[in-house]
């Protein structure tokens, strides 16, 4: 039971990421609930102990920020993403912590990679690397798993990407 759980989350959380670094921001919109919470916490650091900050938040979004978030990518005015950057999710030590009811929650890290040629031609290309933890909780129901809930929480207190435009 276990294991197939986890290779349900497993196939879960590898597919968002394709969605994701190809630019399918709609199909990805359809794997959330409709009361999504997704947050990017502030990493801090006190006394030389790192913890989070959940009072100010970087960012904290629900389904129709995230759905705004998208008609701004796909949007010409979208300066952040012009020219179009490429993306890449590398999801490693995915573990379940616990699942009770239909709810699953997962932690996972992320390396963010984003390659961005610097000119229109794509000549000097720029890149930009992001590395963070993640805690999910997915809910399951008969036939499909969504993302309930989301809490991005950076390794450092400064984000070393010029725009926080992309969905992590």
């Amino acid at each position: 039971m276990v294991n197939e759980v986890y290779y349900e989350v497993l196939q879960f959380i590898n597919y968002e990421t394709y969605l994701l670094d190809h630019n399918k921001f709609e199909d990805w919109l359809k794997l959330l609930t409709d009361d999504v919470k997704y947050i990017m916490a502030r990493r801090v650091w006190t006394e030389g102990v790192p913890s989070i900050d959940l009072k100010a938040p970087i960012m904290i979004e629900n389904k129709h920020s995230l759905e705004a978030r998208v008609r701004k990518l796909r949007n010409e005015f979208s300066w952040s993403e012009t020219p179009k950057s490429i993306y890449r999710h590398i999801v490693s030590s995915v573990f379940i912590e616990e699942q009770k009811n239909n709810e699953i929650k997962v932690h996972s890290n992320v390396l963010f990679l984003r390659h961005r040629p610097t000119s229109f031609m794509g000549e000097t290309p720029e890149y930009e690397i992001f590395s963070y933890e993640r805690e999910d909780i997915l809910r399951k129901d008969s036939s499909e798993i969504k993302l309930a809930y989301r809490l991005i929480i950076p390794d450092l207190p400064v984000i070393p990407i010029h725009a926080l435009s992309n969905l992590y």
